[in-house]
């Protein structure tokens, strides 16, 4: 059984989209009554810019009853904020108690047979030293108890527990699609990446909804991100118009697409049949 689809031209561009098409069924591709030979691979590679990016962050973790870190009050005098903090009963290793306002964070990581009175000195430090932009005075209730003053400028400290989680990746853009080519993750530190001095395979490429930004946005409370060149490297199987022949046209199931060897005008005609 054979079945045919017609595309009039309406932008003057050197593909045609045609979606769910499947490149082994196409039979016949027809311009304007004259019948065009096809193939279904372009060959060569491209060549491409890649990025770099790291990203860290807190993973958003559940409160019980064995591991919490509480907002117990949070009380407003004229511009003045006062949160008092409760940890524990019982830190487990590994956890992240953090304080965070935009980007900045303060937070402490839980180590093996910390108390909490532990936790509360670490997280009192890692306050102490931050910039949050207008003052900020801690100061040690009781064992596990934090008390926060904050004077000046309206800034409202948000409280999360989880644990670490840092990524760092490669990702490149293609046709104003943007690819990750690498990521890893890690949950100490930024992991280091392998070199770029490879060709990747189109088909590994993992294609990203929207900027690199919001790909990489989670439950966190913070992130940190940076984009910057480090070199070229040469991607294969990526459509380029000018490895199509002469007289011919590539059906690029990939892409759902068929490419031309050159732009297509207004009020063209093709058909498509197919089996």
């Amino acid at each position: 059984m054979y079945g045919a689809r017609t595309y009039n031209i309406v932008a003057v561009q050197p593909y045609i989209d045609v979606v769910g098409i499947v490149a082994g069924d196409i039979v016949i591709i027809d311009r304007n009554g004259i019948g065009i030979k096809h193939s279904t691979a372009f060959g060569g590679t491209q060549t491409v810019n890649v990025y770099t990016y790291e990203w860290y962050g807190i993973r958003l973790g559940s409160l019980s009853s064995g591991n919490y870190l509480i907002t117990i009050s949070n009380t407003l005098t004229g511009g003045n904020r006062e949160i008092l903090y409760e940890f524990g009963p019982t830190p487990v290793a590994g956890t992240t108690y953090s304080v965070y306002y935009g980007s900045t964070i303060a937070k402490y990581r839980v180590a093996s047979g910390n108390t909490t009175t532990n936790v509360r000195d670490g997280l009192k430090s890692a306050i102490d030293a931050a910039s949050w932009g207008t003052t900020v005075t801690t100061t040690s209730v009781s064992t596990n108890r934090l008390r926060v003053n904050i004077t000046g400028a309206t800034v409202n400290l948000v409280t999360q527990l989880g644990t670490e989680k840092y990524k760092k990746g490669r990702y490149t853009t293609i046709s104003g699609v943007t690819y990750i080519i690498i990521e890893q993750e890690a949950p100490t530190a930024y992991p280091t990446l392998p070199s770029v001095a490879a060709s990747y395979a189109f088909t590994a490429l993992t294609p990203i909804t929207g900027t690199v930004q919001s790909y990489l946005s989670e439950p966190l409370t913070a992130s940190t991100y940076t984009d910057s060149l480090t070199t070229t490297t040469s991607i294969t199987g990526i459509p380029v118009v000018g490895s199509v022949t002469a007289g011919e046209c590539v059906v690029d199931e990939t892409a759902q697409r068929i490419w031309f060897d050159a732009d297509l005008n207004f009020g063209e005609i093709i058909k498509v049949f197919q089996k």
